[in-house]
Formats: C-alpha cells, structure tokens, sequence
C-alpha cells in the first residue's frame, strides 16, 4: 500500500503536508521553512521538538528555530546560516511516489534550500537535504540536516574505533567540540563503543562532533529508539566541515538535535549539493533491551 499524501492544518500553519503509513506519519510545513514539524507514529506523540511560541507564526523579520527538521548549509555563520525563512516556500507532490519536495527559494545567500520526503515500504523516512548555487559565483558548502527531538530523552554516539594494520601505533579516532562544550557536564555517560548524551540531566548547551564510517545516531525517547542514518559520502574525514565532523548531536535543556553532513563541494553557479537521511523508529520494552541493540544496530 501506497503512503497517503494529504494537506492539513497542524500547530497553527495551515498549509502543511502529511505522509503517512499505517503505521507512520511525517508532515512538514510549507508556510515557513521549510520544516517537518511532525513525526511519530500515526495518532500518537509528536517526537520532535517544536517550540510552541514560535508554532504557526509567519511573515517574522528575525530568524526563528521553530524546531523539527531543517536543512542547513555548512558553515554555521552568523550572516550565512541564520537569514530568516519565515516566508512561504514551493510544494511539488508526486503522489505516485509518495514523495514531497519542499523548495525555499534563494535568499541573500544565494543559496535554494530543498527538502524531498517520502517512506519507503519498510515504514524507513528518507530526507534528502538539497543547497543550489542561485547565484553567479561557485560557493563552497556542504548539505547538513538537523532534526531536533523533543526533550526527556538520552542520545547515543557510537564511538567508532577506525584502526588500520599498518596504522595500528596512530591515532584512530577523534572527538570535535565547540567552545561551549562541557565534557564535565551530567548529562554525559561515556561507555566503551558508544557515548550517551542525557538531555533532561544538561546544565547548559553542549555539542559533540565525530567522523563515522557508517554514520548512524540514535534517540531513546520514552519506549521509542529513533535511529537516524545517513547515505553515502566520503571516506576521508578531511573532507567534511567543523574538523572533520559527518555526524553531530546537539542538545540543551530545550531539546536533542542529531545532525549529518555531507562532504565540502565547491558549487558553480546552478549546481547541488546533497545527502540522504533516513529516520526508524523500534519500540523498546525492556530498558535492557538496550544496549544489545546499540550494538547490533549502531555499531554492528
């Protein structure tokens, strides 16, 4: 069966997309963004994030987080990255698909932001995260997606030991940080393979970056682990922005962003940049249930 593509009304926008499953269900506003403000299971708790003084406002001068999923282009900069989206943007269903593209057009950047959706049989959301060059220089960015989860839960890095034969006596492995970055802080719990970030134990922001061949991050919220993976990429961490970060998770008392990059490119005028997302949700009964599952699913 098909996923349903329908418009509704949700958190006070009313010109929002819904792509849903049985079992599933994805929606994104088109009134500002774009933004997927929705996703859970059908008729139940919103897990992401979304901030509820900013909920169905429009038309804002200063930049708003509003929450969900958004796509950025690296690097974060005042200037670059926090031009106001609060405007209307494109909406093209292919209902066939079951696929939905959502286009900001360029803004002082010159910089067109595209969100694609869809689910696939398996009930897996896929996100590509698209930047286009509109303007009439080559610009040098990179594709990044961030989807801020509702808070209360515990964030799961995957520590990957990356260590070669003939490498075996260097480093294998780093851990990026931004200068608000507290490793002293509660909320982290480091184990041998991965690290748990517990949001609701914070005492103010924190972000980890790391490079993984296999970038995968992880949410437990409640009895829902959310996995969120991303497609393809390059194998050399040199290439990828903030000292070699593909993979980031954020977190505040507010909220838990996990966050993928793509690979720097330099953009001439008209082409694109993009990486593919994906978002899985398994329910877990038994808390330790959990740890096998990091394992098996994260680190494998």
């Amino acid at each position: 069966m098909k996923p349903l593509i329908e418009k509704k009304e949700m958190f006070g926008w009313k010109n929002c997309y819904s792509i849903s499953t049985e079992m599933l269900e994805l929606v994104a506003t088109a009134d500002v963004g774009p933004r997927i403000i929705y996703f859970g299971f059908k008729n139940g708790k919103n897990l992401l994030k979304v901030f509820e003084n900013q909920a169905g406002r429009v038309g804002d001068l200063n930049w708003n987080l509003y929450g969900g999923h958004r796509v950025w282009a690296a690097p974060e900069d005042p200037y670059f990255s926090y031009l106001p989206d609060n405007s209307s943007v494109r909406v093209d269903n292919n209902p066939t698909e079951g696929l939905i593209k959502l286009t900001c057009p360029a803004d002082e950047s010159n910089l067109e932001r595209n969100l694609y959706l869809r689910i696939d049989n398996n009930d897996t959301v896929i996100i590509r995260n698209e930047i286009v060059n509109r303007g009439v220089v080559p610009v040098r960015t990179a594709s990044w997606g961030i989807t801020s989860f509702a808070p209360g839960g515990i964030g799961i890095i995957p520590l990957e030991i990356q260590s070669e034969e003939e490498k075996r006596f260097q480093a294998c492995q780093s851990i990026n940080l931004w200068e608000y970055t507290n490793l002293a802080d509660p909320s982290y719990e480091w184990h041998e393979k991965f690290l748990l970030a517990h949001q609701p134990l914070c005492k103010s922001k924190q972000k980890i970056g790391i490079y993984l061949k296999n970038p995968k991050l992880a949410y437990l919220l409640d009895e829902n682990l959310i996995i969120k993976s991303s497609r393809g990429g390059q194998d050399d961490p040199e290439h990828y922005p903030d000292r070699g970060s593909n993979s980031e998770v954020y977190f505040d008392q507010d909220m838990l962003e996990l966050e993928f990059l793509s690979s720097w490119k330099r953009l001439p005028p008209g082409e694109a940049v993009s990486h593919e997302e994906t978002l899985e949700i398994t329910k877990i009964d038994d808390k330790e249930k959990l740890f096998p599952i990091i394992e098996e699913r994260l680190i494998g």
